[in-house]
């Protein structure tokens, strides 16, 4: 095996991991290794089109196997973060937001700022649930409300959406 198949496999499986995680979260384990691709998406689609560079290199040097399974590996990621982006995205300018691609790398972005309110919302095996409210600047009201219309879809797993007005 040549050092350019090994740093594209560095490169290629932890967003594979993580991209298979998202997709499938019900399985056991798996869905484990969604912790960091919501915040880390663009990026790790970045390191995939890098690793998969470096396997269609290497694989058009060596012709062998193993960089053959790493471009795959490496195509299916990108088609999958691909799939999973445009859902978050969507899902996020449907709620009223403008996405800045140049935002979503996390390059220039504001300090941490607390929320307006805590709540909790439910419980789960006994633990509080909670959720974090962020009103707008200069909102006239103090409660937030329930947006039905973004709650009546049915989903696998339950979902609070709040919207402040």
């Amino acid at each position: 095996m040549n050092w350019r198949a090994v740093l594209a496999t560095l490169l290629i499986v932890p967003p594979a991991l993580g991209i298979v995680g998202t997709l499938l979260y019900d399985v056991p384990y798996v869905g484990l290794a969604t912790a960091y691709v919501p915040w880390y998406l663009p990026w790790l689609i970045v390191v995939a089109v890098v690793g998969a560079g470096i396997a269609i290199f290497s694989w058009l040097r060596r012709r062998d196997r193993f960089s053959a399974v790493l471009v795959i590996l490496a195509v299916a990621t990108l088609v999958g973060a691909s799939v999973i982006g445009a859902r978050m995205t969507a899902t996020v300018e449907r709620a009223g937001a403008d996405i800045d691609l140049v935002e979503t790398f996390g390059i220039g972005q504001d300090k941490w700022v607390p929320p307006d309110a805590e709540a909790i919302y439910s419980t789960f095996d006994g633990e509080p649930l909670g959720i974090n409210i962020y009103r707008p600047p200069g909102s006239p009201s103090r409660a937030p409300r329930l947006d039905r219309r973004q709650c009546t879809r049915v989903r696998r797993r339950p979902v609070a959406a709040v919207v402040v007005r």
